[in-house]
């Protein structure tokens, strides 16, 4: 017999929508402005060497329609690698990240980790005249595009302008028409765009100097912001106090009372 479809709880559904709205601070601001920039900064870069953009589809996906009626197979395969990439890196940062919506966890920072190790090997490969760099570029934009989107429920598209513009007029609309809308949520938007251009105009300024040695830069941004961000949330999820504390009763941290307390959480 089977089974009938279990309701949609909407008070659950209402409360993580107020969740993200409510998220909709300066560490958030700071964060999306950060990931735009990376991906305006990957994206001028690899369109200067390689004329192929990596963090958004749609033109990609235009060319390769015009080599399949062209005929152009080398093209077309090439396209074709770059978009299966990005959605290798969607699924690979959703199924770690799995439905977080309205949640935040370490593992955000691990895949921003990952990111900057993948962005390390597509450096590492182009500088070497190899053609992987480019299909781990397009991975690693995947990966953080899925990641800002599951990050609090915010549906977030750091990768792709044309949703951030649309997601923009939306919000316009809603307030010519009922003069409501949420005014965080358009200035945020309007902040990744505008980090988008400052990562891309970052990019074409440092790679008329290092070329394509400028993805290090990059790499090296999006791992220790990982990193940071992961040993952040596990500090706080571990109730650990910073060593500073130990001895000083007036720490606002939580209170590890032994040793014994601070190994439990360290690796054996």
């Amino acid at each position: 017999m089977s089974q009938s479809p279990k309701p949609v709880d909407r008070n659950t559904s209402l409360s993580h929508a107020t969740n993200a709205h409510n998220e909709l601070g300066p560490r958030i601001f700071l964060g999306g402005i950060f990931l735009s920039a990376l991906a305006g900064f990957i994206d001028v870069t690899l369109i200067n060497a390689l004329q192929t953009p990596v963090s958004h589809l749609t033109g990609s996906v235009a060319k390769m329609s015009i080599s399949l009626t062209e005929a152009r197979l080398s093209d077309f395969q090439q396209i074709f690698l770059v978009v299966a990439s990005f959605l290798a890196g969607t699924i690979i940062s959703s199924a770690v990240l799995g439905k977080l919506s309205g949640k935040k966890t370490a593992n955000f920072g691990l895949m921003l980790f990952i990111q900057g190790f993948i962005l390390g090997l597509a450096a590492a490969d182009l500088s070497r005249g190899g053609h992987a760099g480019l299909l781990l570029a397009a991975l690693a934009c995947g990966i953080q595009n899925a990641m800002s989107h599951a990050y609090c429920g915010l549906s977030l598209k750091t990768t792709h302008v044309t949703g951030m513009i649309t997601d923009i007029g939306i919000l316009l609309g809603n307030w010519i028409r009922d003069r409501q809308s949420d005014l965080r949520k358009l200035a945020l938007l309007t902040a990744l765009i505008l980090g988008f251009v400052f990562g891309g105009s970052c990019a074409a300024m440092i790679y008329s100097q290092y070329r394509l040695d400028a993805l290090w830069l990059a790499s090296f941004s999006s791992a220790t912001i990982g990193f940071s961000y992961w040993l952040y949330r596990f500090a706080q999820h571990s109730h650990v106090r910073p060593f500073v504390c130990i001895d000083n009763p007036q720490c606002p941290y939580p209170s590890v009372h032994s040793q014994l307390q601070i190994a439990r959480f360290l690796p054996a």
